[in-house]
């Protein structure tokens, strides 16, 4: 994870600023976590991405919905290709478009959330 990322998250429960620390998993290996030091909250990095989310903390119709987008996520590409084919193009292209519209300038990252 990048510094600069880190920075700007707190936890989730505590609001609390994080810590990017290393530490050895349950297979042995290295793995990155984000801790809070006042209430030693923890939250493990996959990939670079951090983990946030409690799944115990999902109830109601947010498990409902969580679980129904679980299964349909397999299907979101495939399907956005097919859309993408029919409409006379490719999906590449509309990225390409909606890129553009936000102007972003080399080097500078996005982060899109909940689009889907």
């Amino acid at each position: 994870m990048n510094p600069e990322t880190v920075s700007i998250l707190c936890s989730p429960r505590s609001h609390e600023a994080l810590r990017l620390r290393s530490e050895l998993g349950p297979d042995g290996g290295v793995r990155q976590m984000l801790v809070s030091e006042p209430s030693g909250e923890r939250y493990v990095v996959r990939e670079g991405i951090p983990v946030l989310l409690d799944q115990e903390a999902v109830t109601g119709l947010n498990q409902r919905y969580q679980k129904l987008y679980d299964r349909v996520a397999r299907l979101y590409d495939p399907a956005l290709w097919l859309m993408a084919f029919f409409v006379g193009g490719r999906e590449q292209r509309f990225r390409r478009e909606y890129l553009e519209q936000l102007n972003i300038k080399a080097g500078q990252r996005v982060l899109e959330v909940s689009v889907g």
